[in-house]
């Protein structure tokens, strides 16, 4: 089977750590992450970058079995042209679509409205922290952490150098949990 993701941010790493869990865990499975670009921090890691391989990226959506998109991406995407995700499903290539972020932030880069996005028919996968009170009709699924690679287990200066991060949140808006408690991400 073989899987190719598509995500045009980083989303702290999720969409690479998915695509490293389904090869190491699921035998069978060949899945690759294509990134649109490179975003400027090797932080999280890239596998195919679009905008540096696009031939390559087209290679495997179109040799895919299975397209997962991420967050801001659906079938009438045009970010990865001249790839046609809807031609492709149409030649029936499977499409699913996993969320990070609440539907207002993701409709908004979409340039829909929330309503619009809950309403496309494409499956959804979604992480089960607070997101999944957000899509309904999301399949809700466990978020894959290596625990045992190095950023997961505790900072040894004699190893890794000094310490460049301790406790990182990436939340979706800078408001106050008051005001909007679900997509804060903890930040107040």
């Amino acid at each position: 089977m073989r899987v190719v993701h598509f995500a045009v941010t980083p989303l702290a790493g999720a969409p690479l750590r998915l695509v490293r869990a389904l090869n190491a865990h699921l035998p069978g499975c060949a899945a690759r992450l294509v990134d649109l670009t490179r975003y400027g921090s090797e932080d999280f890691g890239q596998d195919v970058v679009f905008d540096e391989t696009p031939d390559l990226a087209r290679e495997l959506a179109e040799a895919a079995d299975i397209l997962h998109f991420h967050n801001y991406l659906d079938l009438d995407s045009r970010h990865f042209a001249p790839i046609d995700f809807r031609a492709l499903a149409e030649k029936g290539t499977l499409a699913i679509r996993q969320f990070h972020s609440e539907p207002g932030l993701v409709a908004g880069r979409m340039g829909i409205t929330p309503a619009a996005l809950l309403a496309q028919p494409i499956p959804a996968l979604v992480v089960g922290q607070f997101q999944e009170r957000c899509y309904p009709r999301a399949l809700v699924v466990p978020n894959p952490l290596p625990i045992h690679d190095a950023d997961h287990l505790p900072h040894d200066p004699a190893l890794h150098g000094p310490l460049r991060h301790d406790v990182f949140l990436s939340p979706t808006r800078l408001h106050s949990a008051w005001a909007d408690r679900w997509n804060t991400k903890a930040r107040p």
